[in-house]
């Protein structure tokens, strides 16, 4: 599979401790992520200790995400795998930075 890298931006109106905090908790994930909200009855499971989950659906396929690091409140790492419709492993990372009015919130892949 060929390499890539993507970054993509957003401000966010909150504090980022607050930012943080919503973004490591997988269980929230329901509420913003633009995949989970595509297919809002696939199957998604979570580990006792918050730091993977699994999804299955049949949109958005089945994978799973893992916390590989973390520096609260301005970075978290993942190792994202997916399963189906094709299989891949990637590392993911957010970044959070305070700004004027709230913090800037970057992902990349």
């Amino acid at each position: 599979m060929p390499k890539f890298s993507i970054s993509k931006s957003i401000q966010i109106d909150a504090g980022a401790e607050s930012v943080f905090d919503v973004v490591r908790d997988f269980r929230r994930w329901p509420e913003w992520s633009p995949w989970i909200i595509s297919e809002p009855t696939c199957i998604l499971d979570y580990a006792e200790d918050g730091n993977s989950y699994t999804w299955d659906g049949q949109i958005i396929g089945s994978g799973m995400m893992e916390v590989t690091g973390e520096e609260p409140p301005n970075q978290i790492r993942h190792r994202l795998t997916f399963i189906k419709p094709w299989k891949s492993v990637s590392d993911v990372q957010f970044s959070f930075s305070p700004s004027a009015g709230g913090t800037s919130v970057t992902w990349t892949m």
